[in-house]
């Protein structure tokens, strides 16, 4: 049971991340870059203030706490 809830947390912080990192692109491809490559700085930063969507918080609190969530489980497991 473990194992599917890190799963389903892990893909759902995947895809808000995609979703981020996209925009990200659409406005420069050096942020996009930036987003992939930055060691998760500027991700951070793109995402809280430069971020643009209507569910903006719902997106961002999902690729966050989806991944560290996914990890979590993941890491229970072992």
């Amino acid at each position: 049971m473990l194992v599917l809830g890190s799963v389903i947390f892990s893909v759902l912080g995947l895809v808000a991340w995609i979703i981020i990192v996209i925009d990200a692109w659409k406005d420069a491809w050096w942020k996009g870059l930036l987003c992939i490559i930055g060691c998760g700085i500027y991700f951070l930063y793109y995402a809280v203030f430069e971020f643009e969507h209507d569910r903006k918080w719902e997106i961002v609190i999902m690729a966050l706490a989806g991944s560290a969530i996914g990890t979590a489980l993941a890491n229970m497991v072992r």
